[in-house]
């Protein structure tokens, strides 16, 4: 019966497969190497909201010969982001954030500084902020054009709610297709089910999509579940679909797993 099920989607148009490599979503060094990309051949890394880069050093090994170009705009963070990445010869930091446009936001800043945010709403999920800040931003299509960078390996995207913001401030970059894969947080599938800063799934593939990027793979940092607000946390990795092998590029994949029961 499965050899008829598989002929069938085979006849359709889909390439079966056996997921023996274990799920998606637990390893991203793993992730890109089974979408064709080898993390050790990166060259350049953009962490945008490096915080007090805790992204950051968690993957510095992941791209061994990456230069990180780190941004965080508030400086007593940036001071301990730069506290934290000293020893790190291959990080550059930046004490900036990115927008639509050059400019600077008004940035509300809270007792935890990861939720830090450039929108306007006032209160996070279980947190209120305890002053307002102006911040300077640019622009992700200025800062590449004065670097002169053709082509960048990964872009990690986690700005509270701010975050299709950077992104139309790179469009250049998208037509382009100079960016490969994408790692933007987001808070939900559907926009309506948004509560506070943040873009949903919804949101960050419209834009995308257009420019040939395509949803691969989630990494669940948390679900908040008390009767109201039901809350989620995500990152969401985009790739450029020229980035993927040609098996995953060309053709929709329907992910077939055996099953370990009775076994």
């Amino acid at each position: 019966m499965k050899k008829i099920l598989k002929t069938l989607l085979r006849v359709a148009g889909y390439s079966c497969y056996n997921n023996r490599s274990g799920p998606w979503g637990l390893n991203l060094k793993s992730d890109l190497e089974r979408l064709g990309f080898s993390p050790a051949k990166a060259q350049v890394i953009l962490d945008i909201g490096a915080n007090d880069g805790r992204w950051l050093t968690t993957v510095y090994e992941i791209f061994p010969r990456a230069t990180i170009h780190a941004f965080e705009p508030v400086p007593t963070t940036f001071e301990a982001l730069c506290s934290n990445v000293e020893k790190r010869p291959r990080v550059r930091t930046y004490c900036q954030g990115f927008s639509s446009e050059a400019k600077n936001i008004s940035m509300q800043i809270y007792e935890n500084s990861r939720v830090n945010s450039m929108e306007t709403a006032e209160i996070q999920v279980g947190h209120r902020p305890v002053k307002t800040i102006n911040v300077q931003c640019g622009t992700l299509d200025a800062w590449l054009d004065g670097l002169a960078v053709d082509e960048i390996d990964f872009i990690k995207i986690d700005v509270e709610g701010h975050e299709l913001q950077v992104l139309r401030g790179g469009i250049n970059m998208f037509r382009e297709a100079r960016a490969a894969f994408l790692l933007i947080e987001a808070k939900s599938v559907l926009s309506a089910e948004v509560s506070g800063p943040g873009v949903s799934l919804e949101q960050l593939s419209g834009f995308l999509g257009p420019f040939g990027y395509r949803l691969l793979v989630l990494y669940t940092d948390f679900i908040h579940l008390p009767a109201q607000p039901y809350y989620t946390n995500f990152n969401a990795l985009f790739a450029r679909v020229s980035s993927m092998t040609p098996a995953m590029s060309n053709q929709p994949v329907l992910p077939i797993c055996q099953s370990n029961f009775g076994r």
